[in-house]
């Protein structure tokens, strides 16, 4: 990770928190605060997947997951963005499957990465199980509309810590002589 990358992460992550603390002042008006933050973040980076993938992936091994990536994501944009007018329980729905997925994703990425004796291991678990932990009490607190605010605040703020915490992170650089 280079000095730009290192800033742009760090910066994001504060970010994350100053939005974190935007949703727990108001928790009863942060349903539509929710639904902004998923919207944008999930077109940005469905947008971003399709830019890369289109101008560097398409002649990479594997690069058509990055198409099928960007694409399911930039869907789960649109969904997002046509959430807004719908009952509440749906967002909960939407905020289980995000946690679900992510937390999937993470932990079976951990699994690899403790097969190749990979010492970040710990760390992705450790964040795959928050989410499906994050998951679990979205789903337990379905009926309590302020829980929207307060689920997506915490998820804010652990990936906001965990984003910090990489822009602080050593990383290694391996020279082939």
């Amino acid at each position: 990770m280079n000095a730009f990358q290192r800033f742009k992460s760090l910066f994001i992550g504060l970010f994350d928190i100053f939005l974190c603390a935007l949703l727990l002042y108001n928790p009863n008006e942060g349903y539509q605060l929710v639904i902004a933050i998923l919207t944008f973040s999930l077109l940005f980076y469905g947008f971003r997947l399709l830019v890369y993938y289109f101008t560097m992936a398409i002649h990479m091994v594997g690069g058509k997951m990055i198409l099928y990536r960007g694409t399911i994501i930039l869907d789960m944009g649109l969904l997002a963005y046509a959430l807004t007018d719908v009952p509440k329980i749906y967002v909960f729905a939407y905020l289980i499957i995000i946690h679900l997925f992510s937390g999937l994703f993470h932990i079976l990425e951990a699994r690899e990465a403790r097969q190749q004796e990979a010492a970040s291991w710990r760390r992705k678990f450790f964040h795959g199980m928050l989410n499906v932990i994050l998951a679990l009490i979205c789903l337990i607190n379905i009926r309590n509309s302020s829980t929207i605010a307060y689920i997506y605040s915490l998820s804010l703020f652990t990936e906001a810590l965990f984003r910090i915490s990489y822009a602080f992170r050593k990383t290694a650089i391996i020279y082939i002589p």
